[in-house]
This record gives C-alpha cells, sequence and structure tokens, in this order.
C-alpha cells in the first residue's frame, strides 16, 4: 500500500511509540487499577487488574481494525 521507505519509517515509529509510551502507560495503569479491584490479597488485584487492562487492549484493537483500509489490487512499488 506504501512504497518501501515509508514502510521502514511507519514500523519504526508504531515500534517506538506502542512499545515504549504505551507500554509504560499500560504498567502504570495496571498498578492504579489494582487500588480498587475486588480481590483477596495484593497479587489477587494486581492479576485482576492485568487482565482486564488486557482485555481492554485485546477488544478496543479488535473494534478498530474495522476501520482498517484494504490495499487496492495494484501491484505495490518496491
Amino acid at each position: 500500500m506504501y512504497p518501501t521507505y515509508l514502510r521502514g519509517t511507519g514500523e519504526s515509529f508504531a515500534i517506538n511509540i506502542g512499545g515504549r509510551v504505551i507500554g509504560a502507560s499500560g504498567v502504570l495503569l495496571t498498578t492504579q487499577l489494582a487500588n480498587i479491584m475486588p480481590g483477596a490479597g495484593p497479587a489477587a488485584r494486581l492479576a485482576y487488574s492485568a487482565g482486564t487492562l488486557a482485555a481492554f487492549a485485546y477488544s478496543l484493537s479488535l473494534i478498530g481494525s474495522f476501520w482498517l483500509r484494504e490495499p487496492e489490487h495494484t501491484r505495490l512499488p518496491d
């Protein structure tokens, strides 16, 4: 869908933003959410909050994937 040089740039940007910024935000959100989750102990509350955040992230990704464009039936430039 995009030329090779743009695909490499987009991939690098997605890895850096997704892995570092969003990943670190997920850790912070998980520990903050553990404070309000029900559970028998701290480990159970942390596990429930991590599971809740993972389910939310997967659901958001699944819903968002419906808006992705399909490539047209032409040959991609190298």
